[in-house]
This record gives structure tokens, C-alpha cells and sequence, in this order.
């Protein structure tokens, strides 16, 4: 459990860090703390074959006024110890702009 203001700060501030690390490589990222506003992305789901549920596959991303999306998978991020699930949660509860599929061409 998160005892004081500081450890909430230190906490958000290694993952602020660990998606910019995972982003970096992928979109023109500064500062994840002010670009977040800046980014758009849609969750890509699969079906599993064995469970028969859905599945996060990855995850479209692109800067707003970027005409085409990138996608960040797995191996994208492995490096920085999130998972693609992970990831998600993170863009949900950040400013970033979640888009419908339709507007993301295939």
C-alpha cells in the first residue's frame, strides 16, 4: 500500500518513465506526462483458440495529426517489464484519446 504523497509520486513517476521507454521507440514522445494529451490509440483484441476469449493482441497508436497508427505488441514493450494488458490500463486512466476502430485504417 502506498503510504505517503512521495511514494505516490516515485510510483507514477517509474511507470510515467517505463511507457515512455515503451512509446519512445514508436511516436515522437518528449515528456509522457504532457504528450500523453497528445496521443491516440485503439486496443486490437483476438479471440484465444483454447479459452475461446478475447484476448489483447496490441495496441494502435499515433500522435494526433498523424495520419497512420503504429502498433505496439509485446515485443515491444518487454523491455520495460509491463505487460500489453498493462499498457492499456495505462492509456485509459491517462489523457491520451481513445479512438473507435473505424477511424483506424487497416
Amino acid at each position: 500500500m502506498i503510504g505517503t504523497s512521495i511514494d505516490y509520486e516515485l510510483i507514477k513517476g517509474i511507470i510515467n518513465r517505463c511507457i515512455a521507454m515503451a512509446l519512445g521507440n514508436k511516436l515522437p514522445i518528449t515528456n509522457i506526462d504532457n504528450d500523453s494529451k497528445n496521443i491516440e490509440y485503439c486496443p486490437v483484441w483476438t479471440l484465444d483458440k483454447n479459452s475461446k476469449k478475447k484476448r489483447l493482441l496490441k495496441i494502435k497508436v499515433r500522435m494526433k495529426g498523424d495520419k497512420d497508427f503504429v502498433d505496439i505488441d509485446k515485443d515491444d514493450i518487454v523491455h520495460t517489464g509491463l505487460s500489453i494488458t498493462e499498457m492499456l490500463e495505462y492509456m485509459e486512466r491517462s489523457d491520451a484519446t481513445r479512438v473507435k476502430i473505424s477511424q483506424v485504417r487497416t
